[in-house]
């Protein structure tokens, strides 16, 4: 009797991590890649609970969509790429264009490659934008990104004038000491630099949370495309078949009475 070795869940992860880092390690990055639905499959292959799947699946989006604060407040930059399953059209390009001017609230400029829709913030744009949509092997990978580090500057701008006044008004209160007089500047100056640091965050979590949900709606670009063709051949099917049931529009008999029936009047008129 032949005894077959069964691999537990943490032998499995590293054999199948192992697999792909050989396998694929020839080929570009955008090419390797499983769905969520090919990926419950084969947890359940491997005995692992399908909804544990998605789940693991649910916390690694959540990590990788969490930002890096810094000290000012940023990040002050936004990149992110979906794979459309199919191949956009220029006419799926042209909706995706109505989103994205919304979206950054300018026209832009685009241009159109054999493969490649893009579409960038004009020139002379403060911050810059730009979303690309390549075509390639039967996909369409998108790609937005923003880079803004002017954002910070309204934010922080109030902080100079409130320490120049905090100065002026500390330096004409006779009964501030030198050093109680620096504590006022410093805490108005370090409140009005707090104060402005969460509206800058508050500003940047919309603004990310925006572009989140053009590329959601990107998303359901070929799957919309895609239902409305099958209403719309729905809709020939049931068109059809109301016609066969009513049968034809004239009915040859009926055709050839008539015309009979003209030509005898025709004859009596005559005589």
């Amino acid at each position: 009797m032949n005894l077959m070795k069964l691999y537990n869940e943490e032998e499995i992860g590293a054999i199948l991590k192992k697999a792909t880092e050989k396998s694929d390690g020839d080929k570009a990055a955008s090419t390797v890649g499983l769905t969520i639905d090919e990926l419950r499959q084969l947890g359940a292959d491997a005995g692992i609970d399908p909804d544990r799947i998605t789940g693991a699946v649910a916390e690694l989006g959540a990590g990788s969509d969490s930002l890096e604060r810094t000290f000012l407040g940023g990040p002050f930059s936004f990149s992110k790429s979906i794979v459309l399953d199919g191949e956009i059209t220029a006419g799926q390009w042209e909706d995706m264009l109505a989103s994205i001017r919304a979206c950054f609230k300018a026209k832009g400029d685009v241009s159109v490659r054999e493969s490649t829709f893009e579409w960038s913030s004009p020139w002379d744009s403060a911050n810059s934008g730009q979303v690309t949509a390549t075509r390639e092997r039967g996909k369409t990978k998108v790609n937005v990104g923003w880079h803004g580090p002017m954002t910070a500057f309204l934010f922080y701008l109030p902080v100079i004038p409130v320490t120049i006044a905090s100065v002026f008004v500390a330096s004409d209160i006779p009964a501030l000491t030198e050093l109680t007089g620096l504590s006022l500047v410093l805490l108005l100056s370090a409140g009005t630099f707090a104060a402005g640091r969460w509206a800058l965050r508050r500003h940047l979590d919309k603004l990310f949370t925006k572009f989140r949900g053009l590329m959601a709606g990107f998303e359901g670009v070929t799957a919309g495309n895609s239902a409305t063709a099958e209403a719309a051949s729905h809709q020939a099917e049931t068109v059809h078949d109301k016609t066969d049931s009513r049968g034809p529009l004239l009915n040859a008999e009926e055709g050839e009475g008539q015309g009979d029936g003209g030509q005898v009047a025709r004859t009596r008129a005559r005589e």
